[in-house]
């Protein structure tokens, strides 16, 4: 994220403010003030991208999104050719630069059974404490993986 002279270095019309992660542009005059006024929106967003950080940081917040899904779940069906076409929950995680997966089959076991096997995986892996905020965060998730998607 940086101040540009748009549309080029050699012709500038106007002070170009863009940043990726917070899907941000914003044009300003070529002036002092347009300048001060970029400069301004550069230190706005370096607040927000700071923020977005911190939360992102959260013990929380690394197990679920925004939307209140578990990040790296999902419920897949699977057809190989050597074996019989199954469902089942995936988690891929990433636990201090370490990545990890577990599966567990809707094939052997029930969907409940399943979400707990599931559930108490990724509470040991991260070295949580189960708590009543967790357990009900992961009761709200389960209406995101309770249907099928069996083809």
């Amino acid at each position: 994220m940086s101040i540009l002279l748009h549309p080029n270095k050699i012709a500038p019309e106007r002070y170009r403010v863009w940043d990726k992660m917070t899907r941000t542009q914003a044009y300003y005059p070529l002036t002092k003030q347009g300048l001060l006024d970029a400069q301004a929106h550069v230190k706005r967003l370096q607040e927000i991208k700071k923020a977005k950080l911190l939360k992102k940081q959260l013990w929380m917040n690394r197990l679920f999104d925004e939307e209140g899904r578990v990040r790296g779940l999902r419920r897949v069906y699977r057809k190989r050719a050597d074996r019989a076409p199954y469902e089942a929950l995936t988690v891929q995680i990433t636990v201090n630069g370490i990545p990890k997966k577990r599966e567990v089959s809707l094939n052997k076991h029930e969907f409940e059974e399943a979400w707990q096997r599931i559930q108490d995986w990724m509470i040991e892996q991260f070295e949580y404490r189960p708590s009543p905020d967790l357990r009900q965060a992961f009761k709200n998730a389960k209406r995101f993986y309770w249907h099928s998607v069996r083809e």
